[in-house]
């Protein structure tokens, strides 16, 4: 399956190819082509172990972090809510996420990070394999 973008309509309906970036929307389609997954997502990544990463927004700021992330199937079912400051692809089963905290900018060159929050492992269905603050 691959990912698509599509720009906003105009008035008659075609794509508006001179539309900024923020109004595109991501989708699916097959390999014939077909519209599998219709665009509604501001980012959609590739499928991984059967799950793809989506968020619906951009974030301003800081490309890729922020907003709210969760994953679907390949029907385009959210199997995991949209709950998550940031999101990695599914690998072997698990994915790292992270929730709550906020988005530190440490300085011109410097990538920013997250203050606060926590680092999970999650499975396929959601469930928390590892909490960064868990003590066993």
């Amino acid at each position: 399956m691959a990912t698509i973008a599509v720009a906003r309509r105009t008035a008659l309906g075609q794509p508006d190819k001179d539309a900024p970036v923020e109004e595109f929307l991501c989708g699916y389609i097959n390999r014939k082509g077909e519209i599998v997954v219709e665009p509604q997502y501001a980012e959609a990544e590739e499928f991984h172990d059967g799950l793809a990463r989506v968020r619906p927004r951009m974030t301003e700021g800081c490309y890729g972090r922020g907003d709210r992330w969760g994953y679907i199937d390949t029907s385009g079912r959210m199997v995991i809510p949209l709950r998550y400051n940031e999101a990695t692809d599914f690998h072997h089963g698990l994915a790292w996420v992270h929730r709550g905290g906020k988005l530190e900018y440490v300085g011109t060159h410097l990538p920013p990070r997250w203050d606060g929050g926590q680092w999970l492992l999650i499975d396929r269905k959601g469930n928390v394999v590892w909490n960064q603050h868990r003590e066993d």
